[in-house]
């Protein structure tokens, strides 16, 4: 292949055709820069510059349209693929029942981080009450005995809490009852 240096305008509409319909047929741009190459008798890496540096600008609302007409092309793919599937016969329970949407997932999401927030909320009182146990142990003797490891293991887990600054994050966002 023989080096050539300039552009002529032909050859950017050329680039552009071939890289658009790489995008609305779903493949990718180096591959469409390869086949310019091809036909432009240049390389792919000379096709890609050309490309990002100067024809991609003047082609952002083709971009778009093939863009939108590559996902068009993907939604028809996969409504043609569920077409295809084969029949499964409902039963009475199958038609009763609602089918699922896409906020139904973040539906399940929310409920489990619920769950997982009175969890933690649960912890957090009993660690509360143990510490003030605790603390009310350590008043009520005369002389300051060495922890126990119970304790011990209690007051790492404070710490770690304390440190990790998770307390503060579930105080922050504990909104008042009402």
């Amino acid at each position: 292949m023989n080096r050539r240096d300039g552009w002529e305008p032909e050859d950017d509409i050329i680039l552009a055709q071939i890289v658009l319909e790489h995008i609305r047929n779903g493949s990718t741009q180096l591959s469409g820069f390869e086949a310019a190459a091809n036909q432009l008798q240049r390389t792919s890496n000379a096709c890609g510059f050309r490309w990002n540096s100067a024809v991609r600008k003047q082609y952002e609302s083709q971009i778009n349209e093939a863009k939108a007409a590559r996902k068009a092309l993907k939604e028809t793919n996969s409504k043609l693929v569920a077409i295809n599937q084969p029949l499964t016969i409902s039963t009475e329970d199958d038609i009763d029942a609602p089918s699922k949407t896409p906020l139904d997932g973040i539906i399940e999401s929310l409920q489990a981080l619920r769950e997982d927030y009175i969890q933690s909320q649960a912890t957090i009182s009993r660690l509360k009450q143990r510490v003030h146990e605790l603390t009310e142990q350590l008043e009520s003797k005369d002389e300051l005995a060495t922890p126990t490891e119970d304790l011990e293991n209690l007051l790492h887990l404070i710490r770690k809490v304390e440190s990790s600054g998770l307390l503060e994050r579930i105080v922050k966002n504990q909104k008042p009852a009402g």
